[in-house]
């Protein structure tokens, strides 16, 4: 069919199939990250008694689900490349599902960390935050932004854990573990409406009718010239500040404003706020990356959160405290929807799934360190006001880096989504 026959756009968008992708992946992604981690943090101390071992070692199973899923992202490009979304979503489910029914049967610590590394990691990285963000991201070159916001939400982040604490009480830890386990399965009558790329059923992503589209889709690029891109190194920089501020920041919390004369209960309470209100984060900054600009999303999103932090440098008023959790909050939620948006930009739709393997692997050391870090320093002086300098000034040197990015991309930040 020639350029002239084409349909007209509004009878391929009546359509058009791309928001119930975005619906299923919010689906899979929501139940991987929010099962795993929406709940761990319930369960620690019942996994404490359980074996009667150390904190540490109880703590060690969300660790081991990190570092794997971080340290095995890049394979899951050559993955898809071999076989499709819906299997390797399917797989991510009944790992999951296998793991966490099986956790029960451990008799030692040891066992129930086992299970975590070879189960439960390998079930969280095919059926979590890739896979899901990749299918979403294949039906989008307009609206990926908001797309990926949607996908992004962490509602099973924020609802997890009340309903893990209640269940907890009042069934005991086997039965809660069992129920994580039987969630994973939910998402099993979705896998037949999985639809990997339009093409495979004769549509096209939403905007490729575009000039900008035309122009930025590119084909798949070799490793070595994705890691000889200079653009691939400053973007794990920036990403890596930015996300490992909000992993400091998710570690310290706690001790840092009980260290300032406030409760545990009202400590808890912040922490809480700050989760929920990322639900409106992965919106509000998805739709900003399409309005403005991925680069700019990301640079106001980090100069945001570097401002905050200026309330932690001396003690401050609980109602200012709020403030910061609402709004570290939310801007901890919209990252990964504008980073999408950017990468999609930077290396074209085709090269998605592979450069977001390697940034999540490459930004390890920042994920890992952050907290770490900020550790030593505060048993070295006593206070945590040089950790939390060091990190604003992180945050500016991240603003910089994403609107450097931002300029590389100038035609996909003009028209096209301003237009809509």
């Amino acid at each position: 069919m020639s350029i002239r026959q084409r349909p007209p756009t509004p009878k391929v968008e009546r359509g058009f199939l791309g928001w119930r992708m975005v619906a299923i992946a919010a689906v899979t992604q929501n139940v991987a990250v929010g099962l795993t981690f929406g709940s761990f943090g319930t369960l620690v101390l019942a996994i404490e008694q359980r074996f009667a071992t150390t904190r540490t070692l109880s703590a060690l199973g969300i660790s081991l689900v990190i570092l794997l899923y971080s340290l095995s992202a890049p394979l899951i490009s050559p993955l898809l490349a071999r076989t499709s979304i819906r299997r390797v979503l399917t797989i991510g489910a009944l790992l999951g599902a296998a793991g966490y029914c099986l956790l029960p049967l451990a008799g030692s610590i040891g066992q129930f960390l086992a299970i975590f590394a070879l189960l439960i990691s390998p079930g969280f990285l095919l059926l979590g935050v890739l896979p899901s963000n990749i299918l979403a991201s294949n039906w989008f070159i307009r609206h990926q932004g908001r797309a990926l916001g949607f996908v992004t939400m962490p509602v099973f982040v924020m609802l997890v854990p009340m309903i893990s604490a209640w269940a907890l009480h009042h069934f005991g830890l086997d039965r809660v573990l069992i129920g994580i386990g039987i969630a994973h399965l939910l998402v099993l009558p979705l896998m037949p409406f999985v639809i990997d790329r339009p093409e495979q059923i004769g549509q096209h992503p939403l905007g490729h009718e575009d000039a900008i589209a035309r122009i930025e889709t590119r084909q798949m690029l070799p490793w070595k010239a994705l890691l000889t891109n200079p653009s691939l190194w400053l973007l794990t920089v920036a990403v890596g500040i930015v996300v490992g501020g909000g992993v400091l920041k998710a570690a310290h919390m706690v001790p840092l404003v009980m260290g300032q004369g406030w409760s545990l209960e009202e400590a808890s309470f912040l922490f809480a706020v700050s989760g929920g209100t990322g639900v409106l984060g992965a919106i509000a900054f998805g739709w900003l990356a399409d309005r403005l600009g991925p680069g700019h999303a990301l640079a106001a999103n980090s100069v945001v959160q570097g401002l905050v932090w200026f309330i932690f440098l001396q003690p401050a008023p609980y109602w200012l405290l709020v403030v910061d959790a609402v709004v570290v909050g939310a801007c901890g939620g919209g990252i990964a929807a504008a980073q999408g948006v950017l990468l999609t930009r930077l290396f074209g739709p085709r090269n998605f799934a592979q450069v977001m393997g390697l940034v999540t692997m490459f930004t390890v050391p920042f994920t890992f360190g952050a907290a770490p870090l900020a550790s030593a320093l505060f048993d070295a002086t006593g206070s945590y006001w040089t950790p939390i300098a060091l990190q604003i000034g992180g945050f500016a040197f991240a603003a910089a880096i994403f609107l450097l990015l931002e300029r590389q991309v100038p035609i996909l930040s003009s028209t096209t989504e301003r237009r809509t």
